[in-house]
């Protein structure tokens, strides 16, 4: 079987993990992503050309290149999924930047056959009740099934002593010239403890979403247990962390709420010991209702306890600038797309990985010892399985390092219109297009 993707941006994994999933099977699929809607065929065509000459050197390096998990219990796949239909010759990757909701209405509106997203609730309960979509004899039929992301919403936290500059230490910086909070150890733990998976799960989600504790899915035997609620919700408990770190109270009264703790103050020995707080830079993506809601919650908590919030609030093209390429950022809400098997610890946040994908600039010669050698490079499954776990301690566990704050992976319904013409029948009558929808 063999996938040949050509994508924008982080649309990669997304994709990946929708095929995984799919009621499609395939033995090679080209998939186009398409900028807009009023893209011409022949441009598609011109793509696709180009896709399966880039497909064939991806291939040779993927074969020259692999290390991860090369231990010889892994056994061939079986070919279970093989049988599932229907196959597939082209799959046009649509984009709607525009985000969610418009995406569902695309998917209403069949301009595209099924979405790479979870289906929000006003949607699932308007398909589930109304016709002609909730009718299975309609050609609108809207056929929902279980999805589960595989990915991960996360607090992304910038470790650089001094943010911003990007790799090269020259790009532009809106942060002062001094270090900054994030880079503590102990001011990482305070935030980890302000951040309220129940909360986000339960009201933002709706219950849709499992928590996360480490950025390993938590229903896999990889998942270290130890690491659950190893920063369980408490505004005491993160005051408390504060001040052991010196961040404490000061004398300013806080102008989001006099009611509030006071603004704190930098610890000693800092370039500033003593005085206030520079606001803290937090990105948090307009575009992804969950993300935008769950950021702005943890900036109202970190306000109550003291630490002041510069709000910057947009959608991806908004942040990707400042968060990836200059790490001018001290907190963003983040996701990823992951894969059951967790080589990703050291490929994401790896040392020789900072700058990209590490944008976190997380830098352990520890946790690359187990997430590196004794995981990604791990020769039995054994090795494999300490290594993640310790791993996943010295990152995220009591007392660790917090790499990041992970949130939630979301279990969902994702939606693909009915059972009438699932793979469209090009005019050559031999090959099957299908169009997959993107929120971005």
């Amino acid at each position: 079987m063999v996938g040949i993707f050509c994508c924008y941006e982080n649309v990669k994994s997304s994709l990946t993990v929708m095929l995984q999933q799919s009621f499609m099977s395939f033995d090679s699929i080209s998939v186009i992503v398409e900028k807009s809607r009023k893209e011409k065929r022949g441009e598609e065509e011109t793509l696709k050309r180009s896709v399966y000459a880039i497909s064939l050197v991806l291939l040779i390096l993927t074969l020259a290149f692999q290390t991860g998990f090369a231990f010889a219990q892994w056994t061939e796949d079986d070919g279970t999924y093989e049988n599932f239909g229907p196959r597939v010759d082209q799959l046009i990757y649509r984009s709607y930047p525009a985000g969610v909701d418009a995406l569902m209405l695309g998917l209403e509106a069949g301009e595209v056959d099924f979405a790479d997203w979870v289906t929000p609730s006003g949607y699932v309960d308007k398909w589930l009740t109304t016709a002609p979509w909730n009718d299975p004899d309609d050609p609108d039929f809207m056929k929902m099934v279980d999805f589960s992301d595989i990915g991960m919403r996360q607090f992304d936290l910038n470790h650089k002593e001094r943010i911003g500059g990007g790799l090269s230490g020259t790009d532009p910086s809106t942060y002062p010239d001094w270090r900054s909070p994030t880079s503590y150890k102990g001011f990482r733990q305070a935030l980890a403890h302000l951040a309220n998976r129940t909360y986000y799960v339960t009201e933002i989600l709706e219950g849709w979403a499992v928590e996360m504790w480490t950025p390993v899915l938590p229903w896999t035997f990889w998942f270290e247990t130890a690491c659950e609620n190893a920063f369980p919700t408490s505004a005491a408990l993160a005051r408390g962390r504060l001040d052991s770190t010196g961040f404490t109270e000061g004398s300013t009264t806080n102008p989001v709420d006099p009611s509030y703790d006071n603004i704190r103050v930098y610890p000693s020995g800092h370039e500033k010991a003593g005085q206030d707080l520079d606001p803290l830079l937090f990105y948090i993506r307009s575009d992804d209702p969950f993300r935008y809601e769950a950021g702005v919650h943890m900036a109202g908590e970190m306000e109550k306890v003291g630490l002041p919030v510069d709000h910057k609030i947009g959608p991806s093209s908004y942040c990707y600038t400042p968060v990836f390429l200059h790490q001018d950022y001290h907190l963003y809400t983040g996701g990823w797309g992951l894969s059951i098997d967790p080589d990703y610890l050291y490929s994401i946040y790896g040392g020789p990985m900072i700058n990209w994908p590490n944008y976190n600039w997380y830098n352990s010669t520890t946790y690359d010892a187990e997430a590196g050698d004794n995981l990604f490079y791990a020769i039995t499954k054994e090795q494999a399985i300490a290594g993640c776990s310790a791993a996943q301690l010295i990152g995220w566990g009591l007392g660790g390092d917090v790499v990041n704050i992970p949130l939630w992976t979301g279990i969902a319904l994702s939606t693909r219109r009915g059972y009438y013409n699932p793979a469209e029948l090009l005019p050559d009558e031999t090959t099957r297009r299908s169009i997959c929808g993107h929120d971005r």
